[in-house]
């Protein structure tokens, strides 16, 4: 019964020694709005300066508005790093789809 509590005891504190080293000292950078102006290529796009970084590059108001469904069956508005340029380089994606109501 001992030897187990033990060995219980190691797992646990080898388990939370391993969360605590689990972090990024030097985080690179974690917002990179994505600069459409830019002519140099990188996976995901360029970064934009983050003193020119607006409220707006975070903000997509085509979401709220229903799709037109009366001679589909489905239809979906897809936002991407188009859309809203604070998406560049988290590999996000957002849908909506609105489905028709069949009689």
């Amino acid at each position: 019964m001992a030897a187990a509590r033990i060995s219980l005891l190691i797992v646990l504190f080898a388990l939370s020694f391993s969360l605590s080293l689990g972090y990024n000292p030097s985080p690179l950078r974690y917002v990179c709005v994505a600069d459409k102006t830019s002519q140099v290529f990188v996976l995901g796009g360029a970064c934009k300066d983050s003193n020119r970084v607006t409220a707006n590059n975070f903000y997509f108001d085509g979401l709220d508005y229903p799709g037109n469904t009366s001679n589909e069956s489905a239809v979906a508005n897809l936002v991407n790093v188009e859309n809203i340029p604070e998406l560049n380089t988290n590999g996000i994606s957002i849908a909506r789809i609105d489905y028709a109501v069949w009689p």
